[in-house]
Order: structure tokens, then sequence, then C-alpha cells
């Protein structure tokens, strides 16, 4: 009996070692609200950090970011180690209505409401088309070399490394290995940032933008939930869809 005993406890802690780690700071959002304020409509998992006027609009089981000066919002995890990466995926597209200005839409934060990491840019490009980038949490932008096309719908993965103080982006990536590109370093670290919430920002005249199927993660297969499904999956990265 003690013999048996001892296996099942051996067992039990190669099962504890070798399960995957869910980790319940993170979460995937597929926005499948009714329509309305994103506040409301998700019963409060989502706040507002910025902005009196209106939230971010859910419209059709998307996240509709009007073209104007209005609130910006927000859903938390637990908080990050400041030296810690953290990553995050959704589907966006720009558009109908044309961007006239360069500014940032989405973005991580820590607990405040001004230190914001891995911002993610739209910038105007003539009447069709317009250009995506990525900055570290200022406005010196890194740009995606290929205009991307208004109305077209694109899987972009983002990646905040809070030791070196850069931020990553892909579009359409297979993988982590697949194109990117990455901002300037900050010239001075963040020690103090402890990352905790990911956030939808509306400024003027940066176009309509439409996002779904957002995740994050500390992996880039666990944030990315939006096809093409990423070549190295794992089980947290094909189950945690189904949560909220």
């Amino acid at each position: 009996m003690r013999k048996t005993a001892i296996a099942l406890l051996a067992l039990g802690l190669v099962a504890v070692m070798t399960a995957p780690a869910f980790a319940a700071s993170f979460w995937s959002e597929t926005f499948s609200y009714a329509d309305g304020g994103i506040v409301t409509v998700s019963g409060g998992l989502w706040a507002l950090h910025s902005g009196t006027v209106t939230d971010v609009q859910v419209v059709n089981g998307e996240a509709r970011l009007l073209p104007a000066n209005a609130n910006d919002n927000n859903r938390s995890f637990i908080a990050r180690d400041a030296l810690a990466t953290t990553y995050a995926a959704f589907k966006m597209r720009v558009g109908p209505i044309v961007p006239t200005t360069a500014a940032y839409f989405a973005h991580f934060k820590d607990s405040g409401t001004f230190n914001f990491a891995g911002r993610v840019w739209v910038q105007p490009n003539g009447t069709t088309q317009f250009n995506l980038g990525i900055s570290a949490a200022s406005t010196t932008v890194t740009y995606w070399a290929t205009p991307l096309d208004l109305g077209t719908n694109y899987n972009v993965a983002i990646k905040w490394d809070g030791t070196a103080g850069t931020a990553t982006l892909w579009v359409n990536p297979v993988n982590e290995g697949s194109a990117s590109i990455v901002s300037t370093p900050l010239a001075t670290l963040p020690s103090t940032w402890a990352i905790s919430a990911f956030a939808l920002r509306q400024a003027n005249n940066y176009g309509e933008v439409f996002v779904d199927n957002l995740g994050v993660g500390d992996t880039f297969t666990d944030a990315f939930i939006a096809g093409p499904t990423p070549v190295e999956g794992t089980t947290w990265g094909k189950l945690k869809a189904l949560y909220r």
C-alpha cells in the first residue's frame, strides 16, 4: 500500500510539472456582446481609463473605434513584471472612413493613464490604403514596409519586451518566426512599468478601425487566436478561445 501511495504521488507530481500553464491572468476576447458601449455590454470586463464622451462601440460582434477624440477603454489582466514579455494578437481592418492623421489605436498599459507600451499606429496612405506601425511607447514609429488596403481584414500580433524596451509587430503571421518589424528601443527602460491591461484608443482622424478576436498571453501562440493558426500551437492556445 505504501509503495502504491508513493507511486501515485510521483505520478501526480509529474502531471503537475508537465501540465500546460493555464494563466488565469490572460484572456481572449471575441466581442460576442449585444451592440452598444463596450463597458456596459461587456458587464464591466472592459473599463474606461480616459475620456468623457463615447466608449468604444460593439457592432455586430466587433469593436468599432470611432474616428474621433472619444473614450479609451481597456481590459485588464494580472500585472506583469516590469521586465516581462507580453504578447497580443487581433484581427483588424481600417475603413471605410479614410485616415487623415497618423495616430495609435491599441496598446498595452499599466494601471495608470500614460505608461502605454507597444502602441499600434495607423498612418494615411492615399484613398485606398494605409500604413501600419509600431512604437515602443513614444511617437518614434516603425512602419510595415508594405501599405495595407482599406476594408481588408488583417491578423496582427504584437510583442512588448520590457527588458529590451522594444515592441514587435507582425502582419498575417504563421508563427513567431514570420516577418516582423521592431520599434526603436526606449532610451530609458521602464523599470517600474507593471503592464496589466490591453487598451483600445479612439483618436481624431485616424480612420475607422474595427478589432476582433483579441487575445493576450505570455507567448505568441497563447495570444494568437485569429487565423492563420501558428505552427507551434499549444493546448492553451487551442482551448482558450472557448473561455472569457
